[in-house]
């Protein structure tokens, strides 16, 4: 695809994916604001979706449907995550042309990508509330974890670029302490 990001179209999902904020078991907080209106808005759809995957197990109780509703959360997921990706690295491409960045940014979704997939055929194999439960603990980590660790950085350094800095100066700008990772993720975390 590669096209400039504000050109980009998300995917079609079918259904609403939101509910009452008390079903949730993320809820979004400022902590994972990075500046950048449409990448907060991905990062809150991605949350959303996997709130549905938690509702799943309260909701599902008949295993076929189960199953089912699984397989479509997974794939609208792996969906969302492949266009929020191109998103940010085409935002990168246009604003960071620091390589080294970019390809660290481009691993850690490629590395997520291939554990999708990887789930993806466990649930051929495997019983789907096992593999719903694990993956559930995988993308509450991951999704806080890459918000925190890389995307918050990564939108410094493009919001810096924006304003006029040199490449140089947008990469120091995007270098800082990342707060706990364990405390953001408790944040998150519905516990009502």
């Amino acid at each position: 695809m590669n096209q400039s990001p504000e050109n980009m179209t998300p995917p079609t999902t079918t259904g609403s994916l939101e509910t009452p904020e008390a079903s949730n078991l993320f809820v979004w907080n400022s902590r994972f604001e990075t500046g950048i209106a449409e990448v907060d808005r991905q990062h809150q759809h991605l949350m959303e979706i996997v709130n549905s995957l938690g509702r799943l197990f309260t909701e599902e109780s008949h295993a076929e449907s189960f199953a089912k509703s699984l397989a479509g959360i997974l794939n609208k997921l792996t969906d969302y995550a492949a266009y929020h990706f191109e998103f940010e690295e085409n935002l990168m491409q246009r604003y960071l042309p620091d390589e080294a960045h970019a390809n660290t940014h481009r691993l850690a979704h490629a590395g997520f990508s291939r554990d999708m997939a990887s789930v993806l055929q466990t649930l051929q194999e495997e019983n789907p509330e096992t593999v719903a439960g694990k993956l559930l603990g995988y993308l509450s980590q991951w999704l806080v974890t890459h918000i925190i660790g890389s995307d918050l950085p990564m939108a410094r350094a493009v919001l810096a670029s924006q304003s006029g800095m040199s490449e140089a100066e947008a990469t120091c700008h995007s270098e800082y302490r990342a707060p706990d990772i364990s405390t953001a993720l408790l944040d998150a975390m519905n516990f009502l």
